[in-house]
């Protein structure tokens, strides 16, 4: 008689589970990185991390343990609290306002985020204005 016992499925061949806090805090951690005029590369060697891992860590494709987290926060600078704060969090998967959006696709876009880094360094606002008045005419034209 065959055995009829539901199999284990091994740890390695079940999928994760990618949490809305794991990708705010991925998101955070490149924020700060970039924030901080840091590549991946520099991060990575303190970390002594490879810089693929960094790369997952920023992707969300691996979750960041509690040590790695702090030693983050020793490196950068930066309050634990910046990774968790998050107030979308306790709605996140339902939380679908423009607002949100919008900060998800900018935090999800190397470009746009090291864009808007570069944009919030310059202290001048009418060039500021005028840089806003390029982009929108780019985008008018190139749509």
């Amino acid at each position: 008689m065959p055995d009829e016992t539901p199999k284990k499925i091994s740890s390695l061949k079940r999928k994760r589970n990618v949490l809305p806090g794991d990708i705010y805090a991925a998101n955070q951690l490149r924020l700060a990185r970039t924030q901080k005029g840091m590549s991946q590369d520099k991060l990575s060697d303190q970390l002594n991390l490879s810089f693929q891992q960094l790369q997952k860590y920023e992707a969300a494709k691996n979750r960041m343990s509690v040590g790695v987290l702090a030693e983050i926060c020793r490196i950068l600078h930066t309050p634990p609290s910046f990774f968790f704060d998050d107030p979308s969090l306790d709605n996140a998967e339902t939380n679908t306002s423009p607002e949100v959006v919008k900060i998800k696709e900018l935090l999800s876009n190397r470009d746009a985020l090291e864009l808007n880094t570069l944009f919030i360094k310059i202290n001048d606002d009418n060039f500021k204005k005028s840089i806003i008045a390029l982009m929108r005419s780019a985008v008018k034209n190139h749509i």
